[in-house]
């Protein structure tokens, strides 16, 4: 089994995390950090230290609201992650805004610092409990790249924002990079898009529409540390390889619209912009075969679900993530 293309999303990186994990090596979850950093007290230096960075973006009185919003969505996130938790949050209905005695501007400010937030504590977690503790060069790490690229013959394509894999394979980072260092907020801002909006070094979004409206935005602004070939370039894939990508499904668009109506699968999967782009290259014959690695069974029907209203779904095939390495 030899594969022309390879693209990787978060599985790999827990796949790895596992590996060093055996050698004695414990790198602690996200989410586990977070809940961890929210405990600790306000003069622990750790936190201060995040804060002293956070705070060049918000008033004073706007954290303890903030904070109560991340403990209150916490086990809703940790259960499905932070972008599909935000995009079940945009929206407010008036009488839910009454009941929580907030105007629509200050449910909006709210929902702007705590996405702010994330962005922030997340490449603040890469760089304390990753960046800082595993050796990129460690045997392991070495032993899987080895692997993968007896598998597959030519580029690696990551939606991570790590750099685990870097060292041994050359990965073109579609989503972009976690900065190694950060000593203050703009150190993760990539370009500025007018005199108010930014977009970061990473891209985090609700939905695959709004990914692909600002790497759209990132390309015409020539971002380093993005790949746009797996986007918008002309290659031919050949027969490509997904491994670890979840496709999840964003909340933002109404439970009883889900997966019914072919027009909402831009917005209606996390990972949307990844569905029309290999939808794109199955019409325009770019892509020989998609085969899909499943952890189970269920894995494998939730995938057959996703793409039940793409063209592309003519050549999927899947395989067990443990035939593969």
């Amino acid at each position: 089994m030899k594969f022309d293309n390879l693209l990787l999303g978060n599985g790999i990186s827990i796949k790895i995390y596992k590996l060093l994990e055996k050698q004695g090596i414990s790198v602690i979850s996200f989410f586990d950090y977070l809940e961890y950093f929210c405990g600790l007290e306000e003069h622990k230096r750790e936190r201060r230290d995040f804060f002293k960075i956070y705070r060049a973006l918000v008033y004073d009185d706007e954290i303890p609201p903030m904070l109560n919003f991340v403990e209150e969505t916490f086990e809703e996130a940790k259960s499905i992650g932070f972008e599909r938790m935000i995009s079940s949050k945009v929206f407010k209905k008036p009488e839910e805004l009454k009941r929580i005695n907030m105007t629509l501007d200050q449910y909006d400010r709210l929902i702007k610092n705590v996405s702010s937030f994330y962005f922030l504590i997340f490449n603040y977690w890469y760089i304390k409990r990753v960046h800082n503790i595993i050796d990129y060069n460690d045997a392991a790490i070495k032993s899987l790249s080895d692997d993968i690229k007896a598998l597959v013959g030519g580029d690696v394509y990551s939606l991570n924002f790590d750099k685990l894999l870097d060292n041994f394979i050359n990965v073109k980072h579609i989503h972009g990079l976690f900065v190694d260092k950060m000593e203050k907020y703009q150190d993760i801002v990539s370009c500025m898009t007018s005199s108010t909006s930014f977009l970061y070094k990473f891209l985090f979004e609700t939905n695959g529409y709004a990914k692909l409206f600002a790497m759209n935005q990132l390309k015409a602004n020539s971002v380093a540390n993005f790949d746009y070939d797996f986007l918008f370039g002309d290659k031919d894939f050949g027969d490509l390889l997904i491994y670890g990508v979840s496709f999840g499904l964003s909340n933002i668009v109404p439970q009883e619209l889900k997966c019914k109506y072919e027009d909402f699968y831009l917005t209606n999967c996390v990972e949307g912009h990844i569905l029309v782009r290999l939808n794109a290259l199955y019409q325009m014959k770019k892509v020989k075969s998609i085969t899909i690695a499943c952890y189970s069974e269920e894995d494998k029907s939730n995938y057959q679900e996703l793409f039940k209203f793409c063209d592309c779904k003519e050549i999927i095939s899947y395989v067990k993530c443990s035939d593969l390495f």
